[in-house]
């Protein structure tokens, strides 16, 4: 599995939160693919930053 930094997240959520672009272009622009995107953006708008902070633990 991907990991992706909060940067790049926060970036991607970002450019597509001002409108400018589909979540297909900017999936391209930040090399991923829709789900994350949208799972990125989903999470951002409900939780704010803390929604894409990665809580992975085994």
């Amino acid at each position: 599995m991907t990991k992706y930094s909060l940067e790049l997240k926060l970036k991607a959520v970002l450019a597509y939160l001002e409108g400018v672009d589909s979540f297909s272009t900017i999936a391209k622009q930040f090399n991923t693919s829709l789900t994350p995107l949208k799972h990125w953006v989903a999470h951002y708008k409900e939780h704010g930053i803390e929604g894409l902070i990665s809580t992975y633990t085994n």
